[in-house]
Formats: C-alpha cells, structure tokens, sequence
C-alpha cells in the first residue's frame, strides 16, 4: 500500500475558518476558495516534480467537494488532474 511506500507524501488539510460555522450554505460557497488553495498546493508540488496522477484525495463530507473544486482547478489552469479522489456524502444537519 501506499503508506507503505517510503516516497509517499501525506498532507491534511484543516479549513477552520472556511467550514467552522453553523450555516450550512457559508460553509458550502467556502468549499470553492478552499479547493482553489488545494489546488495551487498542487501546482507548487508539480513545480517540485510531483506528478498529480499519483495524487490520492480524500474527503469527508464538503472536505469531499473541497478536493473535487482543487482538482478541477489544476485542470483548468494546468491540464491535470487529482489520480483518484475517494469522498463520502453527508448532509446538513
């Protein structure tokens, strides 16, 4: 497995401040700038020669449309793509 692999990388991305309120709708327009951040994480990784198709993203909830916009994002301004995103739904409260 990849954990396994002394050459993998592992980030966890918190966003407090984008998804830490009690209004649903705020938290979910967050999930747009918040992906934009993943993705410029992403272009600085490939700047390093990191190839995003042995990116794998993992999202819980609007973590999971957070790495679906960063993906996205890399596509629209560098051709590439996340190598996997695994996400779950949830839904508000």
């Amino acid at each position: 497995t990849s954990l396994q692999n002394p050459n993998a990388n592992i980030f966890i991305m918190q966003w407090p401040k984008g998804a830490g309120t009690w209004n649903y709708i705020t938290s979910s327009a967050n999930t747009i700038m918040c992906g934009r951040q993943l993705g410029v994480l992403a272009i600085h990784l490939m700047d390093l020669g990191a190839d995003p198709a042995t990116f794998v993203a993992v999202g819980h909830s609007l973590g999971s449309h957070v790495i679906g916009f960063g993906s996205n994002w890399l596509e629209e301004n560098r051709g590439r793509k996340f190598g996997r995103i695994t996400g779950d739904e949830t839904s508000p409260c």
